[in-house]
């Protein structure tokens, strides 16, 4: 990503694939930006006048400098599945939904999308359901799928690309469509 040259490669990447780039969403995670973060901007922001959002990804298991997250040009923040886990569940402190719910207000207040990722119960997610989460992703939605299959859905049109779940719950609740 650093060599100057991958946002000229995604912009031909998707002409040729004659995919929307509003369509598309890159994740990066911090550790992408230790050392030349400069640089990392540079490149961000070319990604972004492409159109293409940008989401911050597995936030807060890793190099996480809160001046960092402020200077990246950044559209939504994933929250990891490691915060998730405890949510609902028996070794759930308080502690773990007080951290979840202080990352969703800090994203919200930086004006992003926040996305809770490794949803796996209907405990976390009827948690999550009361917080600033904009959106959802994780084994409880769908489970993966081979890439021939996710054409299938794709070209379907079904919600989401995804099998509906047993309760009706369809998709992967990616970001943007609320959890």
């Amino acid at each position: 990503m650093l060599d100057g040259h991958f946002a000229d490669d995604l912009a031909r990447t998707i002409a040729v694939a004659q995919l929307p780039a509003e369509a598309l969403t890159i994740e990066i995670t911090e550790s992408m930006t230790v050392g030349e973060v400069e640089s990392v901007v540079d490149t961000l922001r070319d990604i972004r006048a492409l159109g293409i959002r940008i989401a911050l990804d597995d936030f807060g298991t890793g190099y996480s400098a809160l001046s960092e997250v402020r200077r990246l040009p950044i559209d939504a923040l994933k929250i990891p599945k490691p915060f998730i886990d405890p949510l609902g569940g028996a070794a759930e402190d308080g502690k773990s939904m007080a951290l979840v719910h202080a990352i969703a207000r800090l994203a919200q207040t930086l004006g992003l999308e926040v996305v809770a990722e490794g949803i796996e119960k209907p405990e976390q997610y009827e948690r999550l359901k009361r917080l600033p989460v904009d959106g959802g992703q994780g084994f409880l939605f769908c489970r993966p799928v081979a890439a021939d299959e996710m054409a299938r859905l794709l070209v379907a049109d079904s919600a989401a690309a995804c099998v509906a779940s047993s309760d009706g719950r369809t998709g992967s609740a990616m970001a943007g469509s609320g959890i």
